[in-house]
């Protein structure tokens, strides 16, 4: 039985090693060759100030703009902006369309990855070689929404609401917002009322009842804190209605005595002259 086995396990051991000889030299093979989409350094650039930097920067851009890596033509883009101006992008039509094109794709690339700065960098390039889009304002939007969150995270309150009124003021209303923000205010003023922040609690509780007057956190916390207030407000009016029943009693005595002495004047005229 083992005799009759030998001769095929010896096959496939052989196939095994042989395969994983191809394979390693393959990977060694790739490895060692040179990567197509790496690019050229920059010391290969004509040095700053050299006459024929511009026009080499525009090459690279325009390479990177037609194989769509967007990043990578807004740098140089960018760069012979920042050496010579704008003045090389726009004499050309198509280099201007090109260069708006890139920048309007690098600022919704640097917007997912957080990099806030750069996003309005980009579209407000952009925007000055003539690319206007109503998806710039949906991203400037986004972007403070995003910042406005971001303040609320860091407890920066004051702060957070002057970006939210911003983020509302850009479009139309945006009611959820309004909601989750009332829910957001509601904790942290429950917060500070356990924690006896009266300061903090208040400020909460006065932009809650702009934002969010009808969440429920925050009427509860309000009838909590107004009811101490009821019973000396109720011991104060019991005080005003009693004092108003006495001097009407006062003044209810006073007349019915006037009124006595008056009759009997008219009707005991010798009595009046005594009294």
């Amino acid at each position: 039985m083992l005799r009759r086995m030998r001769t095929p396990l010896l096959l496939v051991f052989a196939l095994a090693t042989w395969g994983v000889t191809i394979y390693s030299e393959q990977t060694a093979r790739g490895t060692n060759q040179p990567n197509p989409s790496a690019r050229s350094p920059d010391a290969s650039l004509p040095p700053l100030g050299d006459p024929s930097r511009p026009a080499a920067l525009l090459r690279r851009a325009h390479d990177s703009y037609q194989s769509a890596d967007w990043l990578v033509a807004c740098e140089y883009y960018q760069m012979i902006i920042q050496e010579t101006g704008s003045t090389p992008l726009v004499n050309s039509p198509q280099t201007k369309e090109r260069a708006a094109q890139s920048f309007h794709k690098c600022a919704r690339l640097v917007f997912k990855v957080h990099e806030d700065k750069k996003v309005e960098t980009y579209l407000s390039h952009a925007e000055e070689l003539g690319l206007r889009s109503f998806r710039h304002n949906v991203l400037r939007r986004k972007l403070v929404r995003r910042q406005y969150h971001r303040s609320l995270v860091n407890e920066d309150i004051e702060q957070a609401m002057a970006l939210y009124a911003e983020y509302q003021a850009r479009g139309t209303p945006d009611e959820d917002e309004r909601i989750w923000l009332g829910d957001q205010l509601a904790q942290r003023a429950r917060e500070a009322l356990r924690h006896a922040q009266q300061n903090h609690f208040h400020a909460l509780m006065s932009h809650l009842s702009v934002i969010a007057p009808q969440n429920r956190d925050y009427r509860d916390m309000k009838s909590a804190v107004d009811v101490p207030q009821q019973p000396l407000m109720r011991a104060l009016i019991v005080t005003a209605v009693i004092i108003l029943v006495i001097a009407l009693f006062s003044l209810f005595s006073h007349w019915s005595a006037w009124a006595k002495v008056a009759r009997a004047q008219r009707d005991h005229p010798l009595l009046a002259e005594d009294i």
